[in-house]
């Protein structure tokens, strides 16, 4: 496996990390002996960084990524991520979860996503940035993943208007000083919120989702975010999968180009794509199947980098390619 240094951190970390946003899903069907078994092959592959959230599984994420580090912490980079707060209904989905698991398998990633992407609105899920809550948030995800540190910390989903509350970030600065969490950033999608992080002291760190489809908007930020020595996680690399089902036509006509003039994969590209932007240190694989993670493993291994003039034409900056 490839490492890259994090940005400001000196930290040596794995170019493709294992994303754990579905190994306690209620839609995944994935046991946890499948997924300590998951975690174990992602180690095999040389991958030492793991990317989870207080809200995945409702904290089952964490405890399973605990159970599989338990005396072996100091091998990996965890990532954890908190800004979402779950209302009391939540206890009764965590008690038939097992129940759940078999009867949403089918409609149970869709009624997540949309839970997510409503949060704001619904009774169920909703965000919260409050100094308080963030710390309270902080020491949970430490007692589920049975570590007193993670490496680095993210503001999930965070809302610009969350930027600008000092209070908040002096809460980071505490836990940063308490050892409790070593480096801080936000987690959005959203090019101005990466910009108005960029110029809040003390954040060093972005994750975001990285792929062709991406507005023009982003890019220019990338490049601004690594100069200010910035590390960044790309995220949904595949687009949550439409870059490679031919549901985006334009882009996955220019994908089609590329791949023919390198005989590469959708896949291949996709990987190298994101691996080349500005600031990037790892490319997260969110699969919860170990052959699916060797194959993001071989592609990345197995392939070599993009050239500027094909990162372009991917991002439809050109309308030609050499």
């Amino acid at each position: 496996m490839n490492f890259r240094r994090l940005g400001q951190t000196g930290l040596s970390c794995s170019v493709l990390g294992l994303g754990t946003g579905k190994l306690a899903a209620l839609s995944s069907g994935v046991s946890t002996a499948n997924a300590l078994r998951l975690i174990a092959v992602a180690a095999d592959f040389g991958i030492n960084f793991i990317d989870t959230a207080d809200s995945y599984g409702q904290g089952e994420s964490e405890k399973v990524i605990g159970k599989a580090l338990r005396g072996k912490r100091d091998k990996f980079i965890i990532a954890t991520k908190a800004g979402y707060r779950f209302s009391r209904f939540i206890g009764l989905v965590c008690l038939a979860k097992p129940l759940l698991k078999r009867v949403l398998r089918g409609g149970g990633r869709k009624l997540a996503g949309d839970i997510r992407s409503g949060a704001p609105k619904t009774k169920i899920l909703r965000q919260d940035f409050s100094p308080q809550h963030i710390r309270r948030a902080v020491e949970g995800s430490l007692r589920r993943l049975q570590t007193d540190y993670v490496d680095l910390f993210f503001l999930h989903d965070v809302p610009i208007e969350a930027l600008g509350v000092d209070e908040l970030f002096d809460r980071l600065g505490e836990l940063k000083r308490a050892g409790k969490i070593r480096h801080f950033g936000v987690s959005s999608n959203h090019a101005a919120v990466l910009e108005s992080a960029r110029r809040r002291p003390g954040v060093t760190l972005a994750q975001t989702a990285i792929n062709p489809a991406r507005p023009a908007d982003l890019w220019p930020v990338l490049s601004r975010l690594e100069s200010a020595g910035f590390g960044v996680v790309a995220n949904q690399i595949f687009n949550s999968g439409k870059l490679l089902a031919a549901k985006d036509p334009v882009f996955q006509e220019r994908i089609e180009r590329v791949r023919q003039n390198r005989q590469m994969s959708a896949q291949q590209i996709l990987i190298q794509f994101a691996a080349a932007q500005p600031a990037v240190f790892s490319v997260l694989t969110g699969t919860t199947n170990p052959a699916h993670l060797r194959q993001n493993v071989e592609d990345l291994l197995s392939t070599s980098a993009l050239t500027m003039e094909e990162i372009a034409f991917l991002r439809g900056a050109t309308r030609t390619i050499e």
